[in-house]
């Protein structure tokens, strides 16, 4: 591969690994992406955000599950509002 993903060969599959921090707190990211989801229309997986039977309590020793535990889940809809906003950020970045 090049120095870049345009020179990279198209007949062939890519596999990026990308980390961006902002998909954590504080959820900061640039327009027009951070405004690209309507938060009303964002519908969330029924368990998020919800403590369930049977869950494990040692979810709760990592930064995520501490974080996650304490989201309501219209905080929840914001944070996944935002997150899909970093994806499409990521994909203009390479995808272009």
């Amino acid at each position: 591969m090049g120095e870049n993903a345009d020179e990279r060969d198209t007949e062939k599959p890519l596999f990026l690994s990308t980390m961006f921090l902002a998909s954590n707190p504080p959820l900061d990211i640039p327009m027009p992406w951070h405004g690209k989801y309507n938060r009303e229309k964002i519908v969330l997986p029924d368990n998020m955000g919800v403590w369930y039977v049977g869950q494990s309590s040692l979810q709760l020793y990592n930064v995520t599950g501490v974080l996650g535990a304490h989201y309501t889940r219209e905080a929840w809809k914001e944070s996944w509002r935002t997150y899909l906003g970093l994806v499409s950020l990521r994909d203009s970045c390479y995808l272009a």
